[in-house]
């Protein structure tokens, strides 16, 4: 269950761009993105899921869809 509704995140906190340089950004497990995960995915912790490298924040991509 993805419980993203109740946390609280500072938008402006975010970074652009998903990639190692976020806080919330982790190494997901081998099996779900290959050996090469981090070339591809970032798993992130915030909102539990995958996106893929330097795609939008998933944070972000979310404050745009409201709009």
């Amino acid at each position: 269950m993805n419980t993203t509704e109740n946390k609280n995140y500072d938008l402006a906190e975010l970074p652009p761009f998903c990639d190692y340089s976020c806080k919330h950004a982790s190494f997901g497990e081998p099996g779900i993105v290959g050996d090469c995960r981090k070339e591809l995915a970032v798993y992130c912790k915030l909102f539990e899921k995958y996106n893929n490298k330097n795609n939008k924040c998933l944070g972000k991509k979310k404050a745009a869809n409201k709009t």
